[in-house]
């Protein structure tokens, strides 16, 4: 587990100049996206995610940043999910939203960024 109570989702390695910006303002308009998508929020039944996760207002349950104390290569980005965000869903659960929803359109979006590693699968 990251510091401050943030647990780790993936390890990304971006190229061709992409910053932590960049990562997080895309992962917030392919949640924009998403928030809607039937088979997002059948997933997230099935899950029991809490329906607060799709809230109008609520911004994605990932964020991109550096655990603390943590030195992370040059490209290197962390995504991790909030203390706040498992009050809607367990790791596990974000974990699978993450690999199935979020990556692959993530990919797409931004694909000079590569997943290097996930973190606790």
């Amino acid at each position: 587990m990251a510091e401050g109570n943030e647990q780790r989702v993936a390890l990304l390695m971006a190229k061709g100049g992409v910053t932590d910006r960049q990562v997080q303002d895309a992962l917030q308009t392919i949640w924009a996206t998403l928030k809607n998508d039937s088979d997002v929020r059948r997933f997230a039944e099935k899950e029991k995610l809490s329906p607060e996760l799709f809230g109008k207002d609520e911004k994605i349950p990932f964020r991109v940043g550096q655990a603390e104390g943590q030195i992370l290569e040059t490209g290197a980005i962390l995504v991790i999910i909030g203390k706040a965000a498992l009050a809607w869903g367990t790791k596990k659960s974000l974990d699978v939203l993450w690999d199935r929803f979020i990556w692959p359109r993530l990919q797409k979006t931004l694909p000079d960024v590569e997943e290097t590693d996930r973190y606790g699968r």
